[in-house]
């Protein structure tokens, strides 16, 4: 189990039991669930409550409230944004 599979479960097919596993606790991890879920703006909101609770609660009950409480969609694919790459004219500038 990884991130990935966290968030495709959370957002697109809602089963809610991957808590049980032996390697969910290694593979949540609040901060990047956040990241991934700021991406999208209808999930803004639930990435600012995880930020906000994730030291009060558990993994799990994180985990919970987000298979319960984010809408289900069936394009679960969140595309990263990153930086911006320097071109070459730009590191020749400086």
């Amino acid at each position: 189990m990884n991130l990935f599979d966290i968030l495709k479960d959370v957002i697109k097919e809602k089963k809610g039991n991957l808590w049980q596993d032996e390697t969910f606790e290694e593979a949540f991890n609040a901060f990047m669930i956040a990241r991934f879920l700021s991406m999208r703006t209808e999930y803004i909101g639930y990435a600012q409550w995880i930020n906000q609770n994730s030291r009060m609660l558990s993994k799990k009950d994180i985990y919970r409230y987000l298979v319960k409480g984010l809408p289900r969609s069936n394009n679960y694919f969140i595309k990263y944004i990153k930086k911006p790459k320097k071109s070459k004219e730009d590191e020749s500038d400086e």
